[in-house]
C-alpha cells in the first residue's frame, strides 16, 4: 500500500468477485494506469509517479470508470537511502545486530520492513527512527542463498513494503569466527597497563578488534604475526578474569 514517489511500484489489489473482463483499470488519486488480472480474488498494476508525498485514493474499475468506493488508499514515500552499516563485519556463522544508518525510512507495517544480503536473504529489520534501521545478520550467504565457508563482502539492502529493494551499495563482510588458544602473560599488576598478547586464528578479516577483560573493552591491534595485543585495564583487587 506504499511505493516511492518516482512510481514504478508492482501493487497487488485484493478483492472478491473480480471478472476478466480486459478493461481493468487501477486509479492512484487521479491517475489511472491498467489492470492486469489474476484471479477472480486478485490483480496487479504498476503505480505511476505521484503528485506529492502522502497518501491518495485508490480504486480498482472492471469495466469503464466505474471504480470502487472505499477508504482504501496508496501512499507515496522518499526514495531511502543507506549511508553505513555498523559494525561492517561480523562471523560466517550470522547473528550479528547491525545498525543501518540512512534517511527516509519509514515504519510500514508489522513483518514487512527487511534487510536483504546479497540477492535471496531477507531478514526482519525494526525502524528505530527514520535515519536507523536494526537488523541481524544471516549465516552467510553465496550467490545461490546457501551458506559457504569462504569470507566474503555482502551487499546489505533494505525494503520497506516488502516488493521494492533499495541498494546504495553498502557491504557488510563476513569474516571466519576466530579462534582463541592462549594468551601470554597470564598475569599482570593491579594498575594494568600490561601488553598482552592473544595467539590464536582467523583474527585477520576483523574490522574493529578489540579485547574484553570481564566486562571491560579495550581497543586492540594486530601485531605482524597474526596476533591480537592489547593493554590490561586497572582493577580494584587481584583475581581472574575472562579474557
Amino acid at each position: 500500500n506504499l511505493g516511492i514517489l518516482e512510481g514504478g511500484t508492482r501493487v497487488i489489489v485484493l478483492g472478491a468477485n473480480i471478472r476478466d473482463t480486459k478493461e481493468i483499470k487501477c486509479r492512484f488519486g487521479e491517475n489511472i494506469v491498467p489492470g492486469n488480472y489474476i484471479n477472480e480474488t486478485s490483480v496487479w498494476c504498476i503505480a505511476p509517479a505521484g503528485a506529492a508525498l502522502g497518501p491518495v485514493d485508490f480504486g480498482l474499475a472492471t469495466e469503464g470508470n466505474h471504480f470502487s468506493a472505499g477508504n482504501v488508499q496508496y501512499t507515496y514515500i522518499k526514495t531511502p537511502t543507506i549511508s553505513t552499516v555498523t559494525p561492517a563485519c561480523g562471523p560466517t556463522t550470522g547473528g550479528t545486530q547491525i545498525a543501518l544508518t540512512g534517511s527516509d525510512f519509514v515504519y510500514t507495517g508489522f513483518n514487512k520492513v527487511s534487510c536483504i544480503f546479497g540477492d535471496q536473504i531477507w531478514q526482519p529489520a525494526t525502524v528505530i527512527s527514520e535515519s536507523l534501521i536494526y537488523c541481524e545478520s544471516p549465516v552467510m550467504p553465496d550467490y545461490y542463498g546457501a551458506d559457504e565457508t569462504n569470507p566474503s563482502a555482502t551487499h546489505v539492502k533494505i525494503s520497506l513494503n516488502g516488493v521494492e529493494v533499495f541498494d546504495s551499495g553498502v557491504v557488510f563482510t563476513y569474516y571466519d569466527p576466530p579462534v582463541v588458544a592462549s594468551i601470554t602473560p597470564e598475569i599482570g599488576p593491579l594498575e594494568g597497563d600490561t601488553l598482552v598478547t592473544i595467539i590464536g586464528q582467523n583474527f585477520g578479516n576483523s574490522c574493529d578488534i578489540r579485547c574484553r577483560f570481564a566486562t571491560y573493552e579495550a581497543p586492540a591491534t594486530l601485531n605482524e604475526e597474526g596476533n591480537i595485543q592489547c593493554k590490561s585495564p586497572a582493577v580494584a583487587g587481584p583475581g581472574e578474569s575472562l579474557v
